[in-house]
């Protein structure tokens, strides 16, 4: 069975639709376009980003989204199993040399086994270090330099994981130069939501009240949205709205018109019934 890259770009070629166009068509960039097409989902942003541009890459090419993102879901799953299995075998496997026989000793077989040890010229000097005694000091240091080494490489992956997930976009909202926070606890009622387009973007709505009926509503209002152009819907409790180009919308609720003063890019927003709130 076709893997999510294969069907995305089977889609794409059937209809006869180039790269350039799907991304200037959805406001999703050509590289991460190709990346889904790869059915590679390891470059660097957030699950919910690539959830939400897999939707509206599915979305555009008219293949089942429903289908799709539980095919995704089900292969990040999946993922996540292989690599604790590759961690549980990295640590735990350790091939160790086989113990080294002196030569000489009564162990060895003849003709260097059984027999008489040679005469030092000097009877006060001291005999030699055994070659077992040797071997042995070879391999405590193999086994210290592996220690070592696994301790930098978990060093490495922590600072790594630190930088990924300190380095996210600022969710900081902003009206008229003031930061309007508010209480994600107030109490849901029925509000109307309009995203209004500066420029080209794409735009993911989604519900974080968990209401079913709901969340099947708003998916409508995710899209591709353009300059001069609108949507609306209603809203019945907190939302999130992502965009890829967060600076490029505007969204008016309760009469009240907010912008993502000096944020770019991708960028996350998130409202409630009394306007944006910092979570």
């Amino acid at each position: 069975m076709p893997n999510i890259g294969d069907r995305l770009e089977e889609a794409r070629k059937r209809q006869g639709i180039s790269i350039r166009e799907a991304s200037e068509a959805t406001k999703i960039r050509g590289d991460l376009l190709l990346s889904l097409e790869n059915n590679n989902f390891d470059f660097d942003l957030p699950d919910v980003y690539k959830r939400g541009f897999l939707k509206l890459y599915a979305r555009f090419l008219k293949l089942d989204t429903d289908k799709l993102m539980i095919d995704f879901d089900a292969a990040m799953m999946g993922r996540s199993k292989v690599k604790r299995s590759d961690a549980r075998e990295f640590f735990g496997r350790m091939d160790l040399p086989e113990r080294t026989t002196p030569l000489g000793s009564s162990e060895s077989t003849p003709p260097f086994g059984q027999h008489e040890e040679p005469r030092r010229a000097n009877p006060d000097s001291q005999p030699s270090e055994p070659m077992e005694q040797q071997s042995d000091t070879a391999l405590y240091w193999k086994i210290g330099g592996i220690f070592v080494g696994v301790f930098i490489i978990i060093s490495l992956l922590t600072l790594l994981v630190q930088s990924i997930f300190s380095s996210e976009p600022d969710t900081t909202i902003q009206e008229s130069d003031t930061v309007v926070a508010a209480d994600p606890a107030i109490p849901a009622t029925p509000t109307e939501v309009t995203i209004i387009g500066l420029g080209n973007t794409s735009v993911v709505v989604n519900s974080l009240d968990g209401n079913q009926e709901f969340k099947e509503r708003i998916r409508q209002a995710s899209g591709s949205i353009a300059a001069g152009d609108e949507i609306s819907f209603m809203r019945e409790g907190p939302i999130m709205i992502v965009a890829s180009n967060i600076e490029n919308i505007a969204v008016r609720i309760n009469g009240r018109e907010f912008r993502a003063e000096g944020m770019t890019g991708i960028g996350r927003w998130y409202f409630n019934a009394v306007g944006p709130y910092t979570p």
